[in-house]
């Protein structure tokens, strides 16, 4: 082993700036009314947060491996709720923690071997009423504990290899790279709506050109598996409903990944 190094960290941060428009409940009055001047802010957050970890270098060099824990405990977190524009909030309290990955192998001077990855444990350890659901008992809570928050998968990863070959000619190199990157499912809402779940996503991605100090040339070709998955969507939150226990609503709209991607492209460096 060439080279070994540990990190630790903690941070303690409060977002406390004055109050921002947004929505802090349920619940708009007449326009001027107390109630709507109330419904047009939220309050700060705070987060506590931490990260312990190891950088490593193996092998005189040719492989590196990093890998470090973390962990985050946010109190009134700022959400994003539709009503149906876009809206914040303050939300329950929400815990993040989890363990991350980062290595690449260098095979021979022109072949590398990469991956990183990320594994994330994620929920709201409270529940609250956002929305009056119709139907629902007094005390319903349409973000309930435990549910996952926006945007957070709880597997995501990437491997590939990069190839830079000398071609004997000049500095001309042959350059390529194969990637390929996984994200798991996510939520859209902090609500869990089961419609606006967002499917897991694989992506193969091929690059191999030409290149030069001065200039490069390369085709490549995105999402060869052609993958197609929900990236975004809006679901009105005053408009969920509670069907068999289970709280959902209509799509407004969606949003989906580019589909297989291929072109060429040609720079030049001055």
């Amino acid at each position: 082993m060439e080279y070994l190094s540990h990190s630790a960290s903690f941070h303690c941060w409060l977002n406390n700036a004055p109050s921002k428009p947004g929505i802090k409940q349920l619940g708009f009055g007449p326009v001027g009314s107390p109630e709507f001047e109330d419904a047009l802010t939220y309050g700060s957050d705070d987060i506590v947060t931490g990260e312990l970890g190891l950088k490593t270098r193996w092998l005189d060099g040719d492989v590196t491996f990093n890998v470090a824990a973390f962990y985050s405990d946010f109190d009134t977190p700022q959400i994003g709720i539709s009503n149906p524009g876009a809206l914040t909030a303050n939300g329950p309290q929400l815990r993040i923690y989890g363990l991350e990955i980062e290595s690449l192998y260098k095979v021979n001077p022109n072949v590398s071997l990469f991956f990183s990855g990320n594994y994330t444990e994620a929920e709201y350890t409270k529940g609250m009423s956002v929305f009056a659901i119709s139907g629902a008992p007094a005390d319903y809570e349409d973000l309930a504990k435990g549910n996952r928050p926006p945007n957070v998968p709880k597997v995501s990863f990437s491997a590939g290899a990069d190839l830079n070959y000398p071609l004997g000619v000049g500095d001309i190199e042959l350059m390529g790279q194969v990637a390929f990157q996984y994200i798991g499912e996510r939520e859209t809402f902090p609500q869990n709506f089961p419609s606006g779940r967002l499917g897991s996503l694989e992506m193969l991605n091929l690059r191999l050109g030409l290149e030069t100090e001065r200039w490069s040339l390369t085709a490549y070709m995105n999402n060869v598996l052609n993958d197609l998955e929900l990236q975004a969507t809006t679901i009105p939150t005053s408009s969920a409903t509670l069907v068999n226990g289970v709280l959902d609503g209509g799509l407004s709209s969606a949003f989906i990944n580019r589909p297989r991607t291929t072109g060429l492209t040609f720079t030049v460096r001055y």
